[in-house]
């Protein structure tokens, strides 16, 4: 990176994950509704665990009671079964089967109600007015499912509840006052056989309601809740995502301002994924323009040069000194470092002769053995041996004193035999 540039020349390339594909940083965020299914699953696991470690301390605590002072065999099954539905549950629950755990913890609890029932009723000879009390009891378990199962529990219960209170009522015996309050002939209250069956499983039947609406309820809310924190994130998201664009545009409009100016190493390093593309296809035009940049600068500094060497070699040919020009840093400087090693060359020359050159010839041009004329005429020769205005003039010879004209300077003579092989082929006699 030049010196002062803000703009660095690592280029950003996207990442792949091993198929073909970008990916960006980040995590990908559930939906409200998956958030929802566990986070309730979490809920309601704390709250089974809650009920069934509180049951099973209950339960434990009653069971002397089914003992003292004579054991009550009945209270015992009882007791036994709500103490072992919440134990099951309990463990359910560390396996994380919440579902499972919640419906053995209440179903155990409604076993017990029933059993209490079913065996009140065969021990003192049918169902008592005092035993129908017992039928409501079946509403805290219904209540309990609204918090520990999902919406489908309420209606479950409710209408185990429902058929087990119809089914006892029409099929256990009754004892003898429940069977005028029946009839309607009971003295003391009136009533019917509908009073009876119909009461708790209307209560019932209200629980799992209420229970179902708040069971809903709690669920609707949640997921509003879920849906409002997703739509925050998202937006929060989306904010992030714009910034980053933002900044992403931004750079790459310095980086065209930076090549504009002359920056030609300015690279573009954006962190938007959407923006990489671009980047790399920057990039890529930059690389390709740099290039042809650099060609074309490597052409004119050749061009230049070989300008230069041109008009030195036309001053040596007009016999002034010659300058060799500056190196270019290209392949062309091959060209220059042999003509400036062809100038140290002290080739084998013959002794000058004392003839004047003939006319059209060039000066120090060498001649044959034994054949001074034998020069080509000016025409056939190559642009560089041809005379200048500066050479000899027309029946002087080189070696005379007369005059003031000096000589001019020019190649040194070569021996035609090739004996210099180090010299160009368009530098030997032919």
């Amino acid at each position: 990176m030049s010196t002062g540039s803000n703009y660095s020349t690592k280029r950003l390339w996207p990442s792949s994950d091993g198929r073909g594909m970008y990916t960006m940083a980040g995590v990908t965020q559930q939906t409200a509704q998956q958030q929802f299914v566990a986070s309730e699953r979490q809920r309601r696991g704390r709250l089974v665990r809650i009920v069934s470690l509180g049951l099973l301390i209950a339960m434990g605590l009653l069971i002397p009671t089914s003992l003292i002072p004579t054991p009550d065999i009945v209270t015992l099954i009882t007791v036994l079964t709500a103490f072992l539905g919440a134990g099951v549950g309990y463990l359910l629950n560390r396996m994380r089967l919440v579902n499972a755990a919640g419906y053995v913890v209440l179903v155990g609890g409604m076993l017990a109600l029933g059993w209490e029932i079913v065996a009140q009723s065969l021990r003192q000879g049918g169902l008592d007015l005092n035993d129908l009390r017992v039928y409501d009891l079946f509403v805290l378990p219904i209540i309990l499912s609204a918090i520990l199962l999902t919406r489908r529990g309420p209606v479950i219960l409710a209408a185990l509840s429902i058929a087990f209170t119809i089914t006892s009522l029409l099929l256990l015996p009754q004892s003898p006052s429940l069977q005028q309050y029946w009839n309607g002939t009971y003295p003391y209250a009136i009533g019917s056989s509908y009073d009876v069956v119909i009461v708790p499983v209307i209560l019932q039947g209200l629980a799992a309601v209420a229970a179902w609406l708040g069971a809903d309820s709690v669920r609707r809310a949640l997921l509003q809740a879920y849906q409002v924190e997703e739509i925050s994130a998202a937006k929060l998201q989306v904010e992030d995502q714009q910034r980053r664009l933002q900044r992403g545009i931004s750079h790459i409009q310095q980086v065209h301002s930076a090549v504009a100016h002359g920056q030609w190493d300015a690279r573009a390093q954006v962190e938007a994924t959407e923006l990489i593309p671009v980047a790399v296809s920057l990039n890529l035009l930059l690389d390709r323009i740099s290039r042809l940049t650099r060609d074309q600068e490597q052409r004119q500094r050749v061009d230049r040069t070989a300008h230069e060497l041109a008009q030195a070699l036309r001053r040596l040919r007009l016999g002034d000194g010659y300058a060799p020009p500056a190196f270019t840093g290209t392949s062309f400087d091959e060209v220059l470092m042999e003509l400036d090693v062809l100038r140290t060359v002290r080739p084998t020359s013959k002794p000058p002769t004392s003839s004047a050159p003939s006319q059209g010839s060039v000066p120090g041009w060498p001649s044959g053995p034994g054949n001074p004329a034998s020069a080509p005429p000016p025409g056939n020769l190559p642009p560089w041996r041809v005379s200048g205005p500066s050479g000899p003039s027309q029946g002087s010879s080189p070696g005379s004193t007369g005059g003031n004209t000096a000589a001019p300077q020019s190649w040194p003579a070569i021996q035609p035999d090739g004996e210099h092989p180090t010299l160009p082929q368009w530098l030997r006699e032919s």
